[in-house]
């Protein structure tokens, strides 16, 4: 099995949900011209936030990596409330794969994510409602998921439910409201269809596949690591995290756009490196303004890529066992690509989505991934908050 998805987060969910599932599974961010794919293996473009034609791009130089292999079952993965070039992306997929249709199902019901009535509902709220109207790159304006999916001329749209008859091409929309809706949708796939959507359509086709290995048991995380953990959105989840672990203290340094001169960066740098040596635990985030300035999310990155650089510079952090947690699909990717990481196997899932991650690049790192809009897990809380 091959999936392609558009950012690490949404890699990482797959690549956990093949590991709890028994199967070998890989995240592979830069496509490895000699790499052996494993049995099943994720391929992140990191295209999300990139222009339609970047994002057809990014795709065409994975399919150069997928021609390459051997024949395979695919998968796309899209963001489960349909953020990012979604219909570029998977119009450019299918055509290269012949697969004249597409069985979208982007909706997760385990995770209260719904289609009903062609409406995008999150816990029963319409997704224009909800926090992801204030999302910075992808703000839901509309509760349709054809809108919210962008227009592919030569590759028509199709809203349908389970009752409906099916058309041959294009890219069909499933209307999903509950778990016996997802396994239904599951069993219309066709040999020729290429399927596409979230974490509980991909369980669904997984689950009856015969696994490598008979059972995968979880690695407990390394003992005594020290921890870093950035937090890469302004998520309402931030705070409940802070809310969770009040008893424990914790560094939180706030990084305002507005005043990341030279000399900040050092301090906070400085102060990063005393945590981890001195607690084992160190926080960093940004503030949450009123009316953050246009170029906020260039100077929150050009922020983060300084701190990471000057981090991977004192060998100590990076030598000795750390655990670094990270939020946020575009700060993960950041973050990656700062350290030069680009193939991670899954170490151990503590919930759908939240999975931890090694790296042949560090032989004592572990990277933990969170979709921003994730609760965080309570065996995750716990850990951070009583392991040092």
């Amino acid at each position: 099995m091959i999936v392609v998805a558009d950012d690490f987060t949404g890699a990482a969910e797959i690549a956990a949900a093949s590991f709890q599932h028994g199967f070998s599974s890989a995240v592979l961010r830069t496509p490895i011209p000699e790499y052996t794919i494993v049995r099943h293996t994720v391929l992140d473009t990191d295209s999300r936030l990139l222009q339609a034609a970047d994002a057809q791009s990014a795709i065409e130089r994975t399919l150069d990596f997928i021609e390459k292999q051997p024949p395979q079952r695919y998968f796309k993965k899209v963001d489960s409330v349909l953020r990012g070039n979604v219909a570029t992306e998977l119009a450019t997929l299918a055509k290269a794969l012949n697969k004249p249709r597409v069985i979208l199902h982007p909706a997760n019901p385990s995770a209260g994510r719904a289609i009903k009535d062609r409406t995008y509902l999150v816990n029963g709220t319409p997704l224009s409602k909800t926090e992801f109207a204030k999302d910075p790159t992808h703000p839901a304006t509309s509760d349709d998921p054809l809108q919210l999916i962008g227009i592919v001329s030569d590759f028509p749209l199709h809203y349908c439910t389970l009752a409906d008859e099916l058309p041959a091409a294009g890219i069909v929309v499933c209307e999903s409201a509950s778990a016996s809706d997802v396994k239904a949708w599951s069993r219309k796939l066709e040999a020729t269809d290429l399927p596409a959507g979230g974490r509980d359509f991909y369980e669904c086709i997984i689950e009856d596949e015969k696994p490598k290995v008979s059972n995968i048991a979880h690695n407990p995380i390394r003992a005594k690591q020290a921890s870093l953990l950035i937090h890469g959105t302004v998520s309402h989840q931030r705070e409940a995290f802070h809310h969770a672990v009040k008893g424990r203290k914790l560094t939180r340094l706030q990084l305002s756009p507005e005043r990341n001169d030279a000399t900040a960066l050092k301090k906070t740098i400085e102060a990063l490196s005393e945590a981890l040596r001195n607690e084992g635990l160190a926080t960093v985030e940004f503030e949450r303004l009123a009316r953050p300035p246009a170029n906020a999310s260039l100077e929150i990155e050009r922020a983060l890529a300084e701190i990471l650089k000057k981090l991977k510079s004192r060998r100590p952090h990076f030598s000795n066992r750390l655990h670094l947690i990270v939020e946020g699909g575009a700060t993960a990717a950041l973050v990656l690509q700062q350290l030069d990481i680009n193939e991670l196997q899954v170490e151990h899932v503590w919930a759908g989505g939240v999975v931890s991650l090694s790296t042949p690049s560090f032989e004592k790192l572990t990277i933990t991934s969170k979709p921003g809009s994730y609760p965080w897990p309570a065996a995750l809380v716990q850990k951070l908050s009583l392991e040092n």
